[in-house]
This record gives structure tokens, sequence and C-alpha cells, in this order.
């Protein structure tokens, strides 16, 4: 899944330097905080983040406090108020404001006209606000990117639109949509009803608030915490203490990574298969930073079936925009696991179609340690 501007601000948002709630799936170099290049080029953002006591940090040129992302400013920028700090002005975007310009973005660029119904009806906003919204779009962020047609009566993306908020693939419309039904009718309205687009999502598992919440708070304070637990090794409900550091979604289901003081290691624990409420109790020695296996982060090298013809070969290469016949995808050795069960490659036999498969692992060899069953690191 491409690593998309408002994903890498929520999951920051969401996170502290060692106690992350992650998507396994958006992995990628510097997942640590580290903004990948392009989007450095793009949007001019810092180097670096950090997420400290309710607030988000750049080690030099952002933060976020009260509600707003504060930027340093590389170039022409903001006609607006900007806030100074030494000799360097900094500019302000509210997390609401981002949200409808990155919305600005992605409907004009995939859609080919914006109205300002579509921020009226998504954001529940008056006319002269969306109007506001798309003119200071326009100056601030993306000149040029758009000009207004008489004939569509909406703005359409330049010849020339560029990116600015958002990397301009399929996948942010697609999830935009699709967010929820409400907010997918407000895409295409000509036909609010009608929609050209569907996404397939995971089944929802049973994830509560009273079992999250003291997880979540457990992992900000480094504390311990108590679970009655069960699994299908041990189906039989049993308490385990554990002190947790990161929350991870795996693309199927939701679970936590903690340090098991029973087992004395790090391990996963499916959140929705813990029964009671968990009980905080004191501080513990077992955060994220003694986890090896979250710390290393490990190449995944896939490419093409190599049973499939050079022209089936150059189409998956294509689909997956592999470079010189590999893809490498770069994520937490504890998370090596779930991503190959995404891509359906944890095992290959060779009894299934090359036309099925489509895909193999490269390094299969190299990685197999992160494999569960594999040899322990």
């Amino acid at each position: 899944m491409p690593y998309s501007l408002a994903r890498c601000v929520g999951e920051l948002l969401n996170a502290s330097l060692n106690r992350k709630v992650i998507l396994a799936s958006s992995m990628r170099p510097g997942s640590k905080g580290v903004l990948p290049n392009h989007l450095k080029r793009q949007v001019h953002l810092p180097l670096a983040f950090c997420f400290r006591r309710g607030a988000l940090y750049c080690v030099e040129q952002i933060h976020v406090h009260n509600g707003y992302i504060y930027m340093s400013r590389f170039q022409a920028g903001p006609r607006r108020e900007t806030m100074t700090k030494g000799k360097e002005k900094q500019w302000a975007i509210r997390w609401d404001r981002l949200l409808r310009y990155r919305m600005i973005e992605t409907v004009a660029l995939w859609e080919g006209r914006l109205t300002t119904n579509h921020l009226q009806d998504a954001f529940g906003i008056g006319r002269q606000q969306a109007s506001k919204d798309i003119n200071t779009y326009l100056t601030d962020f993306g000149p040029g990117n758009l000009e207004y047609d008489v004939k569509q009566k909406g703005y359409c993306p330049t010849k020339g639109f560029t990116p600015v908020l958002t990397l301009g693939v399929a996948d942010e419309y697609l999830q935009m949509v699709n967010a929820n039904g409400e907010f997918g009718a407000v895409f295409s309205v000509d036909n609010p009803v009608r929609r050209y687009t569907e996404v397939m999502v995971p089944l929802n598992r049973d994830l509560r608030p009273a079992v999250l919440r003291p997880i979540l708070r457990a992992a900000r304070e480094g504390k311990r915490v108590e679970i009655c637990y069960a699994s299908l090794k041990n189906p039989v409900p049993e308490y385990r203490v554990i002190q947790p550091h990161s929350v991870i979604f795996n693309g199927f289901r939701w679970h936590v990574r903690a340090f098991c003081e029973h087992r004395q290691e790090y391990r996963d624990f499916v959140l929705s298969r813990i029964s009671d409420e968990p009980d905080i109790t004191l501080k513990g020695e077992n955060g994220a930073e003694g986890d090896v296996a979250w710390q290393t982060m490990v190449d995944v090298v896939i490419g093409p079936d190599p049973r499939l013809s050079a022209a089936q070969q150059a189409i998956i290469r294509q689909d997956y925009g592999m470079v010189k016949n590999k893809l490498t995808i770069s994520t937490r050795g504890a998370l090596v696991h779930y991503l190959l069960q995404q891509l359906d490659l944890v095992e290959e036999d060779g009894k299934t179609a090359p036309e099925v498969q489509q895909i193999t692992l490269v390094n299969r060899k190299k990685i197999s340690r992160w494999l569960f069953g594999g040899k322990k690191q």
C-alpha cells in the first residue's frame, strides 16, 4: 500500500518514538519516524518526527501544538499570518484544514472536477468556507494546480498539476471514497447514489475499547498489565502479565506487541482474545528498546514467479512497480511474517499454478529467521 502523507502523520500522531500504532503494510525505510525522500522533496517536510506528551515534534523543522501543525518555510510561503521563532518564519495548518486541502487535491486529480459541494457535503461547512479553502489551497500550496472550467462548473486539474499534500496514487482516492457509506457518496456528486468504486475490507474482529484503552495507556506510560488471555494452543483463558509497547494492525487483525513475563520474551497477543479488561500495574523495564525483532528493520525482496513466461513476468513487474525484476519492502523483523501472509508467500510449495502464485520471495533463506517457527533471533 503506498505511503501517503496523511497516513504518515496519522501514525505519528498515535505513536511515540518507541510506542507506535503501526500498519504492517505501511512499513517503509524510515518507519521509525523519518519520511521517505520523495515526500521530503514534494512537500518540503522535515527530516524526523517524534511524539511526546500529546504533541508532534520535529527534530528541526516541525511541531504540532494545540491542534496546529507548524512547519518551517523553505520557499515563498503562505500569504497569511506567520509565527516567528528567531530568524525562522513558520506557518500553521489546522488538522481539519489539512484534511480538506488533501480532499481538494485528491478529488480534482482523480475525478477531474472539484466543486464546493464536495467539501460542503464531506465536512459540513458552508459554501463560503468551501470556496475559501479552495482559494487558500491555490494560493498557499498548489498554485497553478487547478483552473475553473465554466462548462463543467468546477475546478479542473491543469496539465501541470503536481500533488503537494498527497502522493497522487489511486489508493488515496479509493480509501477516501470508501471510508464509509455516507462519505463515499460525496464523490461524483452529479449522481451521489451511484458509486463507481468498491473496496473489500477485512472482517471486523472483536476489538473492544475497554481492552484497547488500558493497553495503549500502559504502552504510553511504560507500565505492565495483567490480562486474561486464550490462544489456539492454550484455549483455556489464563492470566498473564505483559508489558505492551506497540499496537499493530497486520491487515487482518489487531494485536499488541509486548514482553510476556511468563515466557520471558517479546510476543504478539491478539487483542480480540483478551477476555477481560486489562488491569494496569507497576512500571516495567522491558519496553520497545529491548525488543530486537521490533528494532531490526528487514528487507523483504519479492519478484515475479520464474515459472511465468517473459511476457507474463513483465505484467507482474508493472503491477508491483518492480525494478530489475525485484521489489524491496522494508519492515520490522517482528512484522515480516504478517507481511508474507498478506502477500501469500509464507510457504511456496511449487504446487500452486504460476498464474495464481504470480510472485515469489527472492530472499527467503536470508529472512527465514524472522518467520514464525524459524530459528530464534
